[in-house]
């Protein structure tokens, strides 16, 4: 699907930026989660269940800022808990 090669194609323009760091090394050495993360946000479009108990395509356009939310929220979100673990 086109939207699937537009969001690998910002992907791989932003890895040439050459990510610093540990980030940089941890993508570096999982080149297919990077990818798959980079479209991870569209799978909740596909919910084909009927009728849908999760409501998937609610959060799906949440996650893509249809009603105008802040889509760097959840990252942000995911990141600070990941960073926490570390305690």
């Amino acid at each position: 699907m086109p939207k699937e090669f537009t969001h690998w194609h910002i992907a791989r323009q932003a890895l040439k930026r050459e990510i610093p760091g540990e980030v940089g090394e941890i993508i570096a050495s999982n080149l297919a989660l990077y990818y798959i993360g980079a479209i991870a946000h569209d799978i909740t479009f596909y919910d084909l269940s009927s009728p849908s108990e999760a409501n998937l395509e609610q959060m799906a356009n949440q996650l893509h800022g249809v009603a105008g939310e802040n889509t760097v929220a959840p990252l942000l979100e995911i990141m600070e808990w990941a960073l926490d673990q570390d305690d």
